[in-house]
């Protein structure tokens, strides 16, 4: 497992592109973003920059950004927030600690995210605070039960070397959905471990 520093607070943001905010952590940066179905995509490294966005290149569909701009809460931090025919998301980040709350149309918590660490090679881990009686499904071709709730599992991504036609680039995406509120993929090519 690669070594990881926590990221700390947030020492500055500013807006980016449409429908997102850029953070400048106490060590690295990140990127949160909406998109006009109410997806929240969040990039983050452990340096100055962000690097491009590998998502067209992934063959991904394209992410068509809300005309959401991000602002100076009351309480402090940054909000994000969208209402739209496609989707309805508000996304509120705590400077110190850094911690992500996304939230739907009724004000219910459908994520919080919180201890967010960076290592080499786009390493990196977030801690996604969960209602005790969720339950977890997805996470690929993994056998056992169905319902993955009390398990520690691990997925990576072993592609195999080239040999004539064959294409051994391959991503690990791996997801779950928790049953009730919402999905989580996440893209990467290192191992991904989740503890349920």
């Amino acid at each position: 497992m690669p070594e990881l520093a926590e990221t700390g607070g947030v020492r500055g943001w500013r807006g980016g592109d449409a429908g997102e905010v850029l953070l400048h952590l106490e060590q690295g940066v990140a990127s949160v973003a909406v998109a006009r179905d109410g997806c929240v995509r969040i990039r983050a490294i452990g340096e100055t920059r962000l690097p491009p966005d590998p998502g067209p290149a992934l063959g991904r569909e394209p992410w068509r950004p809300a005309p959401a701009e991000p602002y100076r809460r009351d309480e402090g931090g940054v909000e994000l927030s969208f209402e739209g025919p496609e989707g309805c998301i508000q996304v509120q980040i705590d400077a110190a600690p850094l911690a992500i709350r996304v939230l739907d149309r009724a004000g219910r918590c459908l994520a919080g995210l919180s201890g967010l660490a960076l290592g080499e090679e786009g390493a990196a881990r977030i801690d996604l605070a969960a209602d005790p009686r969720s339950h977890y499904f997805g996470f690929g071709e993994k056998g056992g039960p169905l319902d993955k709730r009390g398990q520690r599992l691990l997925m990576r991504n072993q592609a195999t070397g080239v040999r004539g036609q064959a294409d051994p680039l391959s991503l690990s995406i791996p997801f779950f959905v928790e049953l009730g509120r919402s999905d989580v993929r996440r893209g990467g090519a290192l191992a991904t471990g989740f503890l349920l």
